[in-house]
């Protein structure tokens, strides 16, 4: 699957990186009993989203109130035209199928962590850790953060 996807990484990852920024955004996640992986996606942020971040969660309470709680904002000012795209069409996540060959995750499971949203959630973590992450699952087919939440409440 890998081979005949190609041409399409390709395209995608030249279209990343006409920003100037990496095409492949890389990032700790937490697996099956809290083993820790590196999760690859295309990149779909700005190059200094960061910083974005920073300076705008200083500069909107609420939304700062947001991403304590959910650690994702529904309107993210961080994320390229085309990243949203990429978002909308789940394209992004097409290099986890190089996380599905190695092991770390399935094709269906429940999302990906990172090991700080593991920790706030901890008491809600118990079933999502004994099997592996997926690269697709009740977050990407119930709208995300809500879905997220009630399964951690």
């Amino acid at each position: 699957m890998l081979i005949a996807l190609l041409p399409l990484f390709l395209a995608l990852a030249s279209i990343v990186r006409s920003d100037g920024g990496h095409a492949l955004f890389r990032q700790v996640r937490v697996g099956k009993n809290r083993k820790l992986f590196t999760c690859y996606k295309f990149r779909s942020m700005r190059v200094n989203a960061e910083d974005v971040l920073k300076f705008y969660l200083k500069e909107h309470p609420k939304a700062a109130k947001e991403w304590i709680t959910f650690q994702k904002l529904k309107n993210d000012i961080r994320i390229t035209k085309f990243g949203n795209f990429i978002r909308r069409t789940s394209l992004d996540e097409l290099p986890q199928l190089w996380n599905v060959l190695k092991g770390d995750m399935s094709f269906v499971g429940p999302r990906p962590c990172t090991p700080e949203q593991a920790n706030l959630h901890a008491s809600g973590f118990a079933l999502h850790q004994s099997v592996r992450p997926g690269i697709t699952g009740p977050w990407q087919v119930g709208g995300g953060a809500a879905v997220y939440h009630s399964m951690s409440v």
